[in-house]
């Protein structure tokens, strides 16, 4: 890809949050409802269609536009429409697993993994996907995709479970990865190995999401209950297989399941009245992810549920505030992760994007956009410590 297309990316995602930040504030409606209560109830807000920066995003990347936002407790997902522009087909690594489409295999780097695709089918691996097994549990760093009949593909990997180097009582492989069905499931993990890429801090906020699902679990049940697992304590996989946790997953989800999939390209979405970050698809992958993803989020609110709060729903100043921090990026990378992945990094002091390139199709397959402003805290607080 020359200069010249690198440069039309940039001012096409430039245009389309610029597109989000004006949407939103033209929204009147979002600002009058509040949350007093966790009462089961869900609710729905429509979001209206801003035209002169529809003709605007149309320009370059037709036909977005937000869809409704849901709200049940202390988590709000808020839709995004759209046209898919990227048409190939892809399969997840769940479904490659599952179908043994590939194999994904240790190495002595514990830190990067081998993939082999035995299949005719283009793979993709979504950052924050979790695979289990090998010596220890694994997620992934980056977005890649992997092109049919290839072998020896490089995955850069962290562990998400610190005391294994072995093997585990549930039989699990330890030299394969033989299932990718969780994904990371906070966004501080996320920026951990995505921005951070630090190893101990991934582990520091695997402990620490243990450590708030123990007690926000333990108190809905009003008995203790550890949603750690004796086989593996530190093992993130173990712990989003919990049972009583995923039974409180399972009221979010269900109540979740009123939302409108059809045309949704991608989900925004905030806890405890707080814009956490964004996923947008520019391919039916979107639909394939969608569950896991949903998950991942409940879990982040069961981790974050404070019953004492008054929740008030996200207004149009929150977005404002929210899309236009990447409007000028003091920071900004691309990998050539391989020949048909690019990845770019955009940074400012509060908000981060990553957008994953199709380079074969010349197109770009996934946005992801995560709120920084506390991790930055966070680094300054520890550097202060030292």
């Amino acid at each position: 890809m020359n200069r010249n297309k690198l440069l039309i990316l940039s001012i096409a995602l430039l245009c389309f949050s610029v597109f989000i930040f004006y949407k939103i504030a033209s929204n009147p409606s979002s600002t009058s409802s509040h949350i007093s209560s966790y009462d089961g109830t869900v609710s729905i807000t429509t979001l209206n269609r801003n035209t002169e920066a529809m003709e605007l995003l149309n320009d370059i990347i037709p036909r977005f536009d937000l869809g409704q936002s849901y709200t049940y407790k202390n988590l709000e997902i808020i839709t995004i429409k759209g046209e898919f522009k990227n048409k190939k087909n892809y399969v997840t690594l769940e479904e490659a697993l599952d179908k043994q489409y590939v194999e994904l295999k240790e190495t002595s780097n514990v830190s990067e993994l081998i993939l082999n695709n035995n299949s005719d089918k283009y793979i993709y691996l979504q950052s924050g996907d979790i695979v289990k097994g090998g010596k220890q549990d694994r997620t992934l760093q980056y977005d890649l995709i992997v092109k049919p009949k290839s072998r020896n593909n490089p995955v850069s990997s962290f562990c998400v479970e610190s005391g294994r180097w072995g093997n585990r009582d549930d039989g699990a492989d330890t030299y394969a990865f033989e299932m990718s069905k969780k994904v990371l499931s906070s966004k501080d993990l996320k920026l951990s190995a995505k921005k951070n890429k630090n190893q101990s801090r991934v582990w520091d906020k695997v402990s620490e999401q243990q450590e708030k699902l123990n007690s926000n679990v333990s108190r809905v049940y009003d008995r203790d209950i550890s949603v750690t697992n004796n086989m593996s304590s530190s093992s993130l996989q173990l712990t989003l297989e919990n049972e009583e946790m995923l039974e409180l997953v399972k009221e979010y989800q269900a109540a979740l399941e009123k939302i409108e999939k059809d045309g949704i390209v991608g989900i925004a979405y905030a806890i405890n009245g707080t814009i956490y970050g964004a996923e947008i698809y520019n391919n039916k992958l979107f639909h394939q992810v969608y569950e896991k993803q949903i998950e991942s989020y409940a879990t982040e609110a069961i981790s974050e549920l404070d019953s004492s709060k008054n929740m008030k729903k996200i207004d149009e100043n929150d977005w404002i505030k929210f899309i236009s921090r990447i409007e000028n990026p003091n920071k900004a990378d691309v990998e050539n992760l391989n020949s048909e992945t690019k990845y770019f990094t955009e940074e400012t002091s509060n908000l981060i994007r990553f957008t994953t390139y199709d380079t074969s199709e010349d197109k770009w397959l996934h946005v992801s956009i995560l709120d920084s402003s506390e991790d930055i805290a966070s680094e300054v607080e520890s550097r202060e410590m030292r």
